[in-house]
């Protein structure tokens, strides 16, 4: 059966996969939101780790030199540190005064930037000493292209990661709530069924789970709703039995015998024919009753009204009035004699 857009967006089936994969991605969001804040955090240390080595090194290659006075020799130190490091993207030197006395890998008319981070780079200033005196101050820069490679890295596997889980999560997903979903489906119609009057639906699904248990649920509500509606069936009958009957003898009551009378008298103007009416009462019938008691009288009556519709066709009616009184109607007479 076609489904039409809003019922498809509100069925159980798309609402579950919604759910399931709102859930996968959150999960996989949290996940990634906490790998990558590990990393953060290990790469700060890594960065802090650098610092402390690189600070460490400048300061044991240059101090002696700038004790010395040995300028050239610092801006050999400078130029050769950067050509045999990565870790370094500039060096500047200055002594106890803040007079500049080596320099590399930065342009000499162009001020150095405040200590931070600035386009890429973590700009670092640390004093230099020497035998608990300050001897000056270098300046340098660390490039932070190590931890922008390791975040794209990361956001690429995490990427892959993501797109893998959600696959997984589907293959795993996917089954189950079609799964779910076919025995919510042959619950529904089951309903649908039932709701229509057709009190014979039962739904056979075995198992353990809480959709089997709502079948085994469903099938009792259906045989208790069966029997219900079948001892009201039978009520009706019963009242539809006493209402045109007599309750003694089982015969046509009044209300009978006037239905009975009227269609007979349509027949015979439609045939021509004629309609024979007889009235009988039993003589003698009350000294049984008032000798032998009403039980007696009881047993007579159904044998008399037995007898009488045994003696008549099919298409003839006796009906008991009340008391000892019957009526007869005979139909398909063609003469007053008969």
């Amino acid at each position: 059966m076609a489904l039409s857009a809003h019922a498809l967006f509100c069925s159980f089936r798309v609402k579950l996969a919604a759910a399931a994969l709102s859930s996968l991605l959150a999960m996989l969001g949290l996940i990634g939101w906490q790998t990558w804040a590990v990393l953060d955090a290990e790469l700060r240390l890594t960065l802090e780790r650098r610092i402390d080595q690189t600070n460490l090194l400048l300061n044991t290659t240059v101090a002696l030199p700038l004790v010395q006075r040995d300028y050239a020799a610092l801006g050999d130190i400078a130029s050769e540190l950067l050509k045999q490091s990565n870790m370094i993207d500039y060096i500047a030197i200055d002594d106890h005064l803040r007079r500049r006395v080596a320099q590399a890998g930065w342009p000499a008319a162009q001020p150095l930037p405040e200590p931070g981070i600035d386009n890429g780079i973590y700009h670092v200033r640390n004093g230099i000493e020497f035998a608990g005196q300050t001897l000056g101050e270098i300046r340098y820069g660390v490039p932070l292209e190590f931890i922008e490679q390791a975040r794209a890295r990361l956001a690429d596997r995490l990427l892959r990661i993501g797109v893998l889980g959600i696959l997984f999560g589907l293959l795993l997903l996917v089954p189950l709530g079609f799964w779910v979903t076919r025995r919510l489906g042959r619950l529904e119609a089951a309903a649908q069924r039932l709701a229509a009057g057709q009190l014979d639906v039962r739904i056979d699904m075995p198992g353990g789970d809480e959709l089997s248990r709502l079948a085994g649920a469903f099938n009792h509500m259906a045989d208790c709703l069966a029997k219900m509606i079948g001892e009201q069936q039978q009520a009706a009958r019963a009242l539809e039995q006493l209402a045109r009957h007599d309750a003694l003898t089982g015969l046509p009551n009044r209300v009978l015998l006037a239905d009975r009378l009227d269609m007979a008298l349509a027949q015979a103007r439609r045939d021509g024919g004629r309609v024979g009416v007889a009235l009988l009462d039993l003589d003698g019938f009350k000294p049984v009753n008032d000798t032998w008691g009403h039980d007696a009288g009881d047993q007579i009556l159904i044998e008399v009204a037995n007898r009488l519709r045994a003696a008549l066709r099919e298409t003839d009616t006796v009906a008991r009035l009340g008391g000892d009184e019957f009526v007869l109607v005979l139909t398909g007479l063609k003469e007053e004699t008969e």
